[in-house]
Order: C-alpha cells, then structure tokens, then sequence
C-alpha cells in the first residue's frame, strides 16, 4: 500500500486521470444496471405478469400499430375470443376535482371497467374493487391509492363510511389500493368504474386501453392468431367501422419497456 501511494504521489497527473476513468466506469455501470433492471429485470407488480398482453387495434392502412381501442370493440372482443381469461379497459388519465376533508386539490384519476384488478391479481388493501354490475354510467363509487389515503385522509380506517366529493357530486369510496399500487400512470390516484351502456355495443370512436390475461399455456403468438380472427370477423359485422382495422397483441412488459429494450442491453 505504502508502495502504491508512493507510485501515485509521484504521478499526480496520472492518477487523477485513473481516478476520474475508474469514477465514471463504475458510476456508469452502476447507472445503467439500475435502469436495466428496473425495465427489464425486476418483475412487474402483478400476478403471473407474463401472461398480461396490451390489446391494441392496429389501422392497416396508415400503419398505426398501437391505436386505443373503441368501446365497442373491446365489448365483442370479450365475448369472442378464446385465447384470454378475461379482458379489462382503462381509459386516458383525466383530472378530477377532489373537495371535503381540506383545500380542493386536483386530482388524476383513471376510469376502469370492472374486471381490472382482478386481471391484473392485485386486490385492494382495504375494501374492495368494482363490480361487473357498477360497470354503468351514474355509479357513484370510488377507489383511491394509498398514498391520497395517508395524505389526504390522515389513513382512516373509517374512509369506506365517508363520502368524497368530486366534480361536486359525493362518490362512496369503496377500496383502497395497496401502496405503490399503479397501472400504466404514476400519478393516478382515483378510479371510478367505466360507463358501458347498451348503445356502447355499436361502434363509435376510439379511445380506451385494453388489457387481457392470457389462458395458461397461450403464447403471445397464438393470442395474435386468435384476435386477428376475431377482428376479421368484427369487420363483417361492422364494416364501416372496421374496415382497414385488425388487432395487436403486446404482452404488458414488452409494452413497457418498448423500443428502450434492445439499446440498454
């Protein structure tokens, strides 16, 4: 050691040069592992988190492979195919206005139909979620995070007795997710169930975000299959609609890390 202090002390300038090498190498080994395995590593906060796909529909004709998907669409697809246990939608993050219990604060919420937390194996930690039977427009309930829960609400116990207040209108919170608890965005800290109505089976825009868990022993390749099948079909049925449209199966870490995959490897 005495020796190798010495060798440094006499070649200052090298050693500064080693150091700052040896800093920035392991500092940028460091960085990227973390990220590495963070996107590709680590397993995602759901159940059997290999057998989630993303379903998006996929326009032929101007190659718009990841579209959202129309209501109505998603409605058929559930009772057509044969390749998911089950299918769940999510609608884009919007703000909701949050008043009672303090100052009014803004909110993100997601509305999601029924069948959400149960595919994605995560249930909540006090509480409960949505019912199939919820899944209609005016339903006044709510599930909220764990962390608008401790902040806003001081984790009380009693929060499934109280009403929160929205848009002026009292929503009866009903669940509260686990800690960390997030699908897709973040930020959101309110969910409220998706509106379908009998009209909603005819089809008329685009706008919701599917996401299906795969029957055991069905890969990736053969949901494709099966949902190419099923889109075909949906434009016999609906042809203005349709036409030009097919589906696209994902599966949900894929989605996630995207085009990043094949860069930080």
């Amino acid at each position: 050691l005495r020796y190798g202090a010495r060798l440094l002390v006499r070649s200052p300038g090298f050693s500064l040069v080693a150091i700052i090498a040896l800093a920035i190498g392991i500092g940028a080994n460091t960085a990227i592992f973390s990220v590495i395995y963070t996107l590709l590593l680590q397993r995602l906060p759901y159940r059997d988190a290999d057998r989630l796909a993303i379903v998006w529909e996929h326009n032929t004709v101007r190659d718009r492979k990841s579209n959202v998907v129309a209501p109505a669409n998603f409605i058929h697809w559930r009772e057509m195919n044969q390749v998911f246990e089950d299918l769940a939608t999510v609608s884009p993050t919007y703000s909701v206005t949050v008043t009672g219990n303090g100052d009014p604060e803004e909110l993100q919420a997601q509305s999601i139909s029924a069948e959400l937390f149960q595919i994605l194996g995560v249930r909540p930690a006090l509480g409960r979620g949505f019912t199939a039977a919820e899944n209609v427009p005016g339903t006044q309930l709510v599930v909220i995070s764990d962390r608008l829960w401790r902040r806003r609400f001081g984790a009380d116990l009693k929060i499934l007795e109280r009403p929160v207040i929205s848009q002026g209108t009292p929503f009866s919170v009903v669940g509260v997710m686990p800690p960390g608890f997030s699908f897709l965005d973040k930020s959101v800290d309110v969910w409220l169930p998706i509106g379908f109505t009998a009209q909603s089976r005819t089809p008329r825009g685009r706008s919701l975000t599917v996401v299906g868990r795969l029957k055991p022993g069905i890969t990736d390749a053969r949901a494709q299959l099966d949902m190419t099948r099923v889109s075909a079909n949906l434009t016999q049925m609906f042809p203005a609609f349709n036409t030009g449209w097919t589906s696209r199966v994902v599966l949900l870490r894929e989605q996630l890390t995207g085009d990043v995959r094949p860069a930080l490897i």
